[in-house]
């Protein structure tokens, strides 16, 4: 795995944080993190269970609206996002996201609890805690004047988590991908990793079906269970490539 960034990127890199609007920018954000934090709390105990994202969705809107960003609409999939227009007027953009679902179900988020520094609550990390930061990078780009030479496309993606295999994300480039020259994906509970260039994903829901399944009356005839069972073991013994990096995993079942 890559540990490094080419020389080139980090000399940019350095560059810019060398800048004094950049550097009035990452001072906004450790001064704006009360207000980040409590924006995470209200947002999670709004809960948004893959497929049924549309309340978050819309409160989601208007704190995007309240920080500053352009533009916002709700698309028909529950994708919300605007725009900060930039210097340039290319018509390109960045696109800054984070997902609006998470993998509780509804009742399972009844409080945020803090202790010892620290917030306790389903989803409160993954992945409201990108949806806080980046209101939180809108106002300190409005706080520091600082203006993209290209737009930057600020959303929040639905249908990330489990069978909803990022077809939010998908809806989205499939309708704006002629304007997105680059994206940038808040996920996970740190800031000290990052993944960079493309991952792909594909998600298959597989039904099995038997005669069996009665352990006294259908004794000694093919079960879907049984079968199923087989599969998952199979897979497991499956050998894939580490260049490209390749996973896969069995996230889901049930029946009986």
């Amino acid at each position: 795995m890559t540990t490094g960034f080419d020389q080139d990127l980090e000399l940019i890199f350095q560059k810019l944080t060398a800048d004094r609007q950049v550097r009035q920018a990452l001072a906004f954000l450790e001064q704006d993190a009360p207000q980040t934090i409590a924006q995470q709390k209200e947002l999670v105990l709004i809960e948004a269970p893959t497929f049924h994202e549309e309340e978050r969705s819309r409160h989601y809107a208007r704190l995007l609206r309240e920080a500053g960003l352009q533009d916002v609409v709700i698309d028909d999939k529950f994708n919300v996002y605007g725009k900060i227009y930039g210097s340039g007027n290319t018509g390109k953009c960045i696109l800054l996201e984070g997902h609006l679902d998470t993998v509780f179900g509804f009742g399972s988020v009844h409080e945020v609890i803090e202790k010892d520094g620290r917030l306790y609550a389903p989803g409160i990390c993954d992945d409201t805690r990108a949806l806080a930061a980046n209101l939180s990078v809108i106002r300190a780009l409005a706080d520091c004047g600082l203006k993209p030479y290209h737009d930057i496309m600020v959303a929040g993606t639905v249908a990330e988590e489990g069978l909803g295999a990022m077809s939010g994300m998908k809806h989205l480039v499939a309708a704006k991908g002629a304007e997105i020259l680059a994206a940038i994906s808040i996920d996970g509970p740190g800031n000290d990793v990052m993944y960079f260039n493309a991952t792909g994903m594909i998600n298959y829901d597989v039904t099995y079906s038997g005669p069996g399944g009665h352990a006294y009356l259908a004794f000694g005839t093919p079960s879907a269970v049984q079968a199923m069972g087989r599969t998952i073991a199979a897979l497991s013994d499956m050998q894939v490539p580490e260049v490209p990096k390749t996973t896969f995993t069995v996230s889901l079942a049930s029946g009986g």
